[in-house]
């Protein structure tokens, strides 16, 4: 043991043979000294329970770090889901005022042609063929409404497709119609060339 009055030193014990780390501070003002041992086999096993102990902090903290970066990468992932579902709903809608605005303004134009008489009140047999297109633009709009909860149905699973065949050039020539109020002779010329080129065969489309 030093001179000095606190301190640390290492002594082998001759009972046991075990090698021991003594710390000792002198009490002030008195002849005495007091001293505590620990054993190094003691510190050790102190040690090692410790390093055990920091091993499985480390791994729980690794465990929470994966978990959480897992719950926020499916996070991510049903964000980027909604985002698309959204982009669709968007475009969807986008799409439906617009074809839903289409046969509205058919039947408007139409029926303010009759309203207004435009074409004179000789013209009889002419508000009679636009109060055709009227009542075939109505359909139209009953049918894009039919579409809409058909999407529903679908959206739900419960949707079931049937095959029908469809002439692709009555369908152009319908469409011709309804979007124009007043056919005029080129659009009548463009729907005679358009039937003399169709084809024969008849595609089919799915309801």
């Amino acid at each position: 043991m030093s001179a000095a009055p606190i301190g640390v030193y290492w002594q082998t014990s001759l009972a046991d043979g075990q090698r021991r780390a003594y710390a000792y501070r002198q009490v002030q003002g008195y002849p005495l000294v007091i001293a505590v041992g620990a054993a190094l086999v003691d510190m050790e096993t102190a040690v090692a329970g410790l390093r055990r102990h920091m091993q499985a902090i480390a791994a729980l903290l690794s465990l929470s770090i994966v978990t959480v970066a897992g719950f926020l990468l499916v996070q991510h992932r049903n964000a980027e889901r909604l985002e698309a579902a959204l982009a669709v709903n968007r475009d969807f809608l986008a799409r439906v005022s617009h074809e839903l605005r289409t046969p509205l303004n058919a039947i408007l134009g139409f029926s303010e042609v009759i309203k207004d008489q435009m074409l004179g009140p000789q013209a009889l047999p002419r508000y009679a063929d636009y109060a055709k297109d009227i009542h075939a633009s109505g359909r139209h709009l009953l049918t894009l409404i039919d579409d809409i909860l058909d999407l529903s149905r679908l959206q739900a699973g419960r949707m079931e497709l049937h095959l029908e065949p469809v002439d692709p050039v009555a369908a152009v020539e319908w469409a011709v119609r309804i979007v124009t109020p007043r056919p005029s002779r080129s659009s009548s010329a463009w729907r005679s060339a358009a039937r003399r080129r169709s084809p024969r065969s008849s595609p089919t489309s799915a309801r």
